[in-house]
Protein backbone atom coordinates (compact mmCIF):
# COMPACT_ATOMS: atom_id res chain seq x y z
CA UNK A 1 0.00 0.00 0.00
CA UNK A 2 1.22 3.48 -0.84
CA UNK A 3 1.90 5.81 2.06
CA UNK A 4 -0.71 8.57 2.24
CA UNK A 5 1.10 10.88 4.65
CA UNK A 6 0.98 14.61 3.94
CA UNK A 7 3.73 17.16 3.64
CA UNK A 8 2.75 20.63 4.86
CA UNK A 9 4.87 23.61 3.81
CA UNK A 10 4.32 26.95 5.55
CA UNK A 11 4.93 30.41 4.04
CA UNK A 12 3.89 29.57 0.48
CA UNK A 13 1.42 32.43 0.04
CA UNK A 14 1.82 35.92 -1.36
CA UNK A 15 1.33 39.17 0.53
CA UNK A 16 -1.04 41.70 -1.00
CA UNK A 17 0.70 45.10 -1.00
CA UNK A 18 -2.56 46.89 -0.20
CA UNK A 19 -2.60 45.11 3.19
CA UNK A 20 1.01 45.88 4.21
CA UNK A 21 1.84 47.26 7.62
CA UNK A 22 5.14 48.92 8.48
CA UNK A 23 6.87 45.59 9.20
CA UNK A 24 5.88 44.19 5.80
CA UNK A 25 6.92 47.33 3.93
CA UNK A 26 10.30 47.30 5.67
CA UNK A 27 10.87 43.63 4.86
CA UNK A 28 9.93 44.11 1.19
CA UNK A 29 12.23 47.13 0.94
CA UNK A 30 15.14 45.08 2.33
CA UNK A 31 14.47 42.13 -0.03
CA UNK A 32 13.05 43.59 -3.26
CA UNK A 33 13.51 40.33 -5.21
CA UNK A 34 10.35 39.02 -3.53
CA UNK A 35 8.03 41.08 -5.73
CA UNK A 36 6.12 38.71 -8.03
CA UNK A 37 4.01 41.54 -9.48
CA UNK A 38 3.58 45.16 -8.49
CA UNK A 39 0.86 44.11 -6.06
CA UNK A 40 2.06 40.77 -4.64
CA UNK A 41 5.15 39.92 -2.63
CA UNK A 42 6.52 36.42 -1.95
CA UNK A 43 8.24 36.69 1.42
CA UNK A 44 9.55 33.08 1.20
CA UNK A 45 10.33 32.27 -2.42
CA UNK A 46 12.36 29.17 -1.50
CA UNK A 47 9.26 27.50 -0.08
CA UNK A 48 7.31 28.26 -3.25
CA UNK A 49 10.19 26.89 -5.36
CA UNK A 50 10.26 23.73 -3.23
CA UNK A 51 6.56 23.10 -3.92
CA UNK A 52 7.12 23.61 -7.65
CA UNK A 53 10.11 21.24 -7.59
CA UNK A 54 8.14 18.46 -5.87
CA UNK A 55 5.27 18.81 -8.34
CA UNK A 56 7.60 18.75 -11.35
CA UNK A 57 9.85 15.90 -10.16
CA UNK A 58 7.23 13.74 -8.47
CA UNK A 59 4.19 13.60 -10.73
CA UNK A 60 2.36 11.34 -8.27
CA UNK A 61 1.94 14.29 -5.87
CA UNK A 62 -0.86 16.81 -5.89
CA UNK A 63 -1.16 20.02 -3.91
CA UNK A 64 -3.72 22.26 -2.30
CA UNK A 65 -2.71 25.86 -1.54
CA UNK A 66 -4.29 27.69 1.37
CA UNK A 67 -3.61 31.30 0.43
CA UNK A 68 -5.53 34.55 0.72
CA UNK A 69 -5.36 37.83 -1.16
CA UNK A 70 -7.88 39.45 1.20
CA UNK A 71 -5.98 39.02 4.47
CA UNK A 72 -2.28 39.26 5.15
CA UNK A 73 -1.44 35.62 5.80
CA UNK A 74 1.66 33.51 5.25
CA UNK A 75 -0.28 30.67 3.66
CA UNK A 76 0.57 27.01 3.48
CA UNK A 77 0.46 24.19 0.96
CA UNK A 78 -0.50 20.55 1.50
CA UNK A 79 1.19 17.87 -0.63
CA UNK A 80 0.11 14.25 -0.87
CA UNK A 81 0.51 11.33 -3.24
CA UNK A 82 -2.62 11.11 -5.34
CA UNK A 83 -4.48 7.81 -5.36
CA UNK A 84 -8.03 6.88 -6.33
CA UNK A 85 -10.48 6.40 -3.49
CA UNK A 86 -11.28 2.74 -2.89
CA UNK A 87 -14.95 1.94 -3.35
CA UNK A 88 -16.48 -1.33 -2.19
CA UNK A 89 -19.24 -2.18 -4.69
Amino acid sequence: MTSLGMVVVHDTGLWNKSLFGTVHSDLARKAPAGWITGAFYAHQQDERSFINWILSEHKEFGSINFHSARKLRHGFTLLQRQTPLVVNR
